[in-house]
């Protein structure tokens, strides 16, 4: 019964955190920053002389008790949180296809070992969708001027900016840098190359798309558009 008692109170600790920390900050930095403080603020309120005598433990093992528990507390608060933000994530809903729109193609390959993990496709500033490993999205924007950007926690890729007319297309290709012996590199790239964690590599010019005769406002399937370098 203790146990449950003390899982109960592990996930109202953890999901009050997260709780306050997204409703109270709204960048991401600021929200995890806020939840390692509460969680140093519960364990320094905890009577930490009267829990040492009655467990006849050191103050140095008391300290790094101390230490996991806050990686351990904040760690799970973390979780919450992500899982809160993802909750409250506005649906994105796919812009209809004119001629007036252009369509960027992204190819994820399978050299990365984020198998689970998704990058998120930034467009001026905008996430406008998410690419699971391996696969392909394509995505309709406006024509003109556009900066291309992939994201993955606080880690990114290099910006590619470019021109698109309307009825045309571009392909993309991205991965991670982590390639290899270059995972022995997994903490430098985190902190210090972060912009150098994926990489992203326009293909080529760009083609025209081919529009169904039945009905001229949607492209044609991407093998069968027409390309015009």
């Amino acid at each position: 019964m203790s146990l449950i008692k003390a899982l109960l109170f592990f996930l109202i600790v953890c999901t009050g955190v997260a709780a306050i920390s997204f409703s109270v900050a709204r960048t991401r930095w600021v929200q995890i920053l806020l939840v390692f403080l509460i969680n140093f603020l519960l364990l320094f309120s905890f009577d930490w002389e009267k829990w040492m005598a009655s467990r006849e433990v050191n103050i140095s093992s008391a300290v790094l008790i101390g230490l996991i528990a806050l990686a351990f507390f904040s760690f799970c608060s973390m979780i919450m949180l992500k899982v809160l933000r993802e909750r409250t994530r506005p649906e994105r809903k796919e812009p209809a296809y004119s001629q007036k729109s252009a369509l960027i193609t992204i190819s994820r390959e399978r050299d990365d070992r984020e198998i689970l993990r998704k990058y998120r496709v930034i467009c001026d500033g905008i996430e406008i969708g998410r690419i699971s490993y391996g696969s392909s999205a394509e995505f309709t924007i406006s024509p003109g001027s556009h900066c291309l950007i992939l994201k993955i926690d606080w880690c990114s890729s290099n910006e590619i900016h470019f021109d698109i007319d309307a009825d045309r297309g571009l392909r993309f290709t991205c991965g991670s840098n982590l390639r290899g012996w270059r995972w022995l590199l997994v903490f430098y790239y985190a902190l210090f190359a972060r912009k150098r964690y994926l990489w992203l590599l326009q293909q080529g010019s760009s083609y025209r798309l081919a529009l169904d005769k039945t009905n001229p406002d949607v492209p044609m399937d991407s093998a069968t558009s027409l390309r015009t370098e």
